[in-house]
């Protein structure tokens, strides 16, 4: 489950996941809750997708219209929470959302925040999703000198036999 604050950012997910799931689209579901209509949505989430994009309210007002048998299958499948700018959920007021969409999840999911600041509202957030969170601090700062950055400019189909050899 990927919650996002806007629809706006559910479709630039939506486009991104797609992008790096072109060789396992066959194998993996992905549903994004943009802008359709509510029952286009509830159909597609009775399909088990395994990759679920969505605004935390839009999620949380699905959930409440969804048969037993899909939010028992999302209480034993859901493995991963990713919140993608963190920061502005509970800005845009989706605070009771989470809260429901928590409730739906297995205690053992694994939770990810995504946050540009750690403000007041990540730090609720942290709380209540998270147990015994590990926090990365990105901050600027001077190097050793060690650290060299450079890029190879490539055509669109070429990405994909470029990051075979730099990582081969």
């Amino acid at each position: 489950v990927i919650l996002v604050p806007s629809k706006e950012l559910v479709a630039q997910a939506e486009s991104h996941l797609s992008d790096l799931m072109v060789y396992c689209k066959d194998c993996i579901r992905l549903v994004a809750l943009g802008a359709e209509k509510k029952d286009v949505q509830e159909g597609w989430l009775k399909s088990n997708p395994d990759i679920l994009i969505s605004t935390p309210g839009r999620l949380s007002e699905l959930l409440k219209n969804l048969p037993q048998d899909f939010l028992q299958m999302l209480r034993t499948r859901a493995e991963t929470l990713v919140v993608d700018e963190a920061d502005m959920i509970f800005s845009y007021g989706y605070e009771d959302d989470v809260n429901s969409i928590i409730s739906h999840l297995p205690k053992s999911c694994q939770s990810f925040l995504m946050s540009a600041t750690l403000n007041s509202d990540v730090t609720a957030l942290r709380k209540l999703i998270l147990h015994n969170p590990a926090v990365v601090k990105l901050e600027e700062g001077e190097t050793d000198g060690k650290l060299s950055q450079w890029y190879v400019g490539v055509g669109k189909d070429d990405k994909d036999i470029l990051i075979f050899a730099l990582l081969r």
